[in-house]
């Protein structure tokens, strides 16, 4: 199984922008997992409260799994059921017997004569020893294409534009290269961490905000603070444009500080 908040339904619902990040991840899991099954926690499996996966996204705005190893091959004939009689011939044919100890009749210190044998304990919980490097390998590079989809920032085009002598418009795109975000949807609702933050140096800064259209030249401007722009992070695989409107001339440093993200800096001259 490859598990994902959230852990009861009675929790706040999960937001639609950050489903598709959990799918494209869970989706590929099953995919290189044979076997596994990509699962919502309350919804396929049962309720569970406190969970870490839970505590990952509802407490740090972060997107974690939990990958439950190993399922039996014990369903030989594929109807989807297991029976003793395919359990036996699995031990009998593939693990030569390792899985089954016979029943045997032994002197018991309290109750006298009893048998002892059956299954093993681990059986059904863990791989065989053969199977262990493929099933280790295959979790490890869920977890690898996991992590390399971390979000990854930089700068796109800059694009500057004089409006009158020393003032400047001036717009550059933060690209998001892999697939989860800078910052989570839940994050931005819960407030459970600070926003991302672009600061331009070198030139005074009269406006900033965030370019909502680029065809319509459409601008949210920030009312406080230009300075210092506070952005609700980079979605996966996109990319949003920041807007300043500067006075100075020269050139000038602009810094994107994203918890994380990451931080990127680019030095540009105005011209």
């Amino acid at each position: 199984m490859i598990l994902r908040v959230l852990g009861a339904k009675s929790h706040f619902r999960r937001q639609a922008q950050d489903r598709k990040f959990y799918d494209l991840i869970g989706e590929q899991g099953e995919r290189v997992l044979s076997g596994y099954e990509y699962m919502i926690v309350w919804k396929d499996l049962y309720t569970t409260h406190g969970s870490t996966d839970d505590h990952f996204y509802r407490i740090n705005g972060a997107i974690g799994f939990t990958n439950e190893l190993y399922k039996a091959p014990f369903d030989l004939d594929g109807d989807g059921k297991t029976t003793d009689t395919e359990r036996m011939e699995f031990n009998d044919v593939v693990t030569l017997g390792r899985q089954f100890v016979p029943w045997t009749e032994v002197e018991h210190p309290q109750y006298g004569k009893v048998e002892v044998g059956g299954y093993r304990h681990d059986v059904g919980r863990v791989p065989e020893g053969w199977m262990l490097a493929e099933e280790v390998h295959r979790n490890s590079a869920f977890v690898l294409f996991h992590a390399r989809h971390l979000p990854k920032l930089r700068f796109g085009e800059v694009e500057t534009e004089r409006l009158d002598k020393g003032l400047w418009r001036f717009e550059v795109p933060v690209v998001n290269e892999r697939a989860i975000p800078s910052m989570l949807a839940v994050a931005r609702r819960e407030k459970l961490h600070r926003p991302d933050i672009a600061t331009v140096e070198g030139a005074r800064v009269v406006a900033s905000g965030l370019v909502n259209d680029t065809w319509l030249d459409k601008v949210e401007l920030q009312k406080y603070r230009p300075e210092r722009l506070m952005v609700p992070g980079v979605d996966g695989l996109s990319a949003r444009t920041l807007f300043f409107l500067l006075e100075g001339e020269g050139e000038v440093t602009v810094r994107y500080d994203s918890l994380k993200g990451g931080r990127i800096e680019r030095q540009v001259r105005l011209q």
